[in-house]
């Protein structure tokens, strides 16, 4: 099953569970192209990584948070945080408890 980025608020009729833009679901190709078509879903999200590097494969420092779609923010501690605001400032306190 494909996993895709949720773009409007709805109710899962298979799960019966809210979902709100951000979230992602996972859905088969007609259910996902029902769902794409009444405008809910979008592209197919993007997975997150087991394990995160401080350098990326460019060989580059990575600058924490790192954007990965829908709101959401990844640490340098590998932990997902919603919003950009709360992002930084976990970030800062992760980076000055050392």
């Amino acid at each position: 099953m494909a996993e895709f980025e949720v773009i409007s608020e709805f109710i899962d009729a298979m799960s019966g569970v809210r979902k709100i833009s951000g979230d992602t679901i996972e859905a088969t190709g007609d259910r996902a192209d029902k769902l794409r078509q009444k405008g809910l879903i979008g592209k197919p999200a993007r997975k997150q990584k087991k394990e995160t590097a401080e350098i990326d494969q460019g060989g580059e420092q990575r600058d924490y948070p790192i954007s990965t779609g829908g709101g959401w923010y990844e640490l340098s501690n590998g932990e997902s945080v919603r919003g950009k605001k709360k992002a930084i400032k976990v970030q800062k306190e992760l980076e000055s408890s050392g």
